[in-house]
């Protein structure tokens, strides 16, 4: 209450902005760019608060009040700020807020309902290379795995294991997704196969032959193996030297993965 003269009494409303429950808000700038993209972020919270706790969406966090954070990886990123003090906390989460972009040629990579066996058809960009390129899709609790070859069997891959060109890796997808990949514009890359199962890709960004793209294996090689991620199964072997439906005049499709029987070790390169 404040009085104004003798019997005159003014009752004014005063608010005293420290003194309000904490209200958490924040900005950043810039919100999209290339990697190793830098970002400033600004507390725009209300009320007085003692900390903050700050969540980049890539597994590093922070406790200043206007944090610089670097992003090194490519993809969408959502934003968490938890800020705290005497009269209580408050937390503002921003949905993906800040977007990542590579360097390198861009490729488009589909993903259909169900598994997908696929592979990266060239060497990844550093940065853009790992598997939290992955990380929007919805796998349904399904892990990512990889078996490059008999030897060293089945295994799970991890959000930093780096994905390695020609490769076979399957990814469950609980719908159709867009996932863009960056090659390396240098570095084709290269995939050493050992005798027996092996889990590799289609070498290159366009559909390719099976002889050809298996003739740095010579007649180290027997049969390949598709599969159809629309369908869900797999399609007729390829077989080396075979005919018809067998043919090894068939086509490898960019992107997809295949089993190939192996008699000898060899390596198949990025065309």
């Amino acid at each position: 209450m404040y009085r104004i003269g003798g019997e005159n009494v003014d009752e004014l409303p005063l608010a005293i902005p420290d003194e309000v429950p904490p209200r958490a808000d924040f900005d950043a700038e810039p919100r999209t760019g290339n990697i190793p993209l830098t970002v400033q972020f600004r507390d725009k919270s209300l009320g007085k608060i003692d900390s903050w706790q700050w969540d980049f969406g890539d597994k590093t966090t922070s406790t200043d009040r206007h944090p610089v954070h670097v992003y090194q990886n490519t993809g969408s990123y959502n934003v968490r700020l938890v800020v705290a003090g005497q009269k209580g906390s408050d937390t503002k989460e921003k949905l993906s807020y800040i977007t990542v972009t590579g360097t390198g040629n861009r490729y488009l990579l589909t993903l259909m309902p169900g598994w997908n066996f696929f592979t990266p058809p060239k060497s990844l960009s550093q940065g853009s290379d790992t598997a939290a390129i992955f990380a929007s899709v919805q796998t349904d609790g399904h892990s990512l795995f990889e078996f490059s070859n008999q030897s060293s069997g089945w295994r799970r891959v991890s959000r930093d294991s780096v994905l390695l060109p020609i490769t076979g890796y399957w990814i469950y997808s609980r719908k159709q997704e867009e996932i863009i990949l960056w090659l390396d514009p240098v570095s084709g890359g290269k995939k050493t196969v050992e005798p027996g199962w092996n889990a590799i890709g289609s070498p290159g960004t366009g559909p390719v032959r099976a002889k050809d793209a298996m003739k740095s294996l010579e007649d180290k090689w027997t049969y390949l193996v598709g599969y159809d991620k629309g369908l869900q199964r797999y399609e007729e072997v390829i077989i080396r030297k075979g005919t018809g439906a067998h043919s090894d005049e068939r086509l490898l499709k960019s992107g997809q993965g295949y089993w190939l029987y192996a008699t000898g070790t060899g390596d198949i390169y990025a065309s």
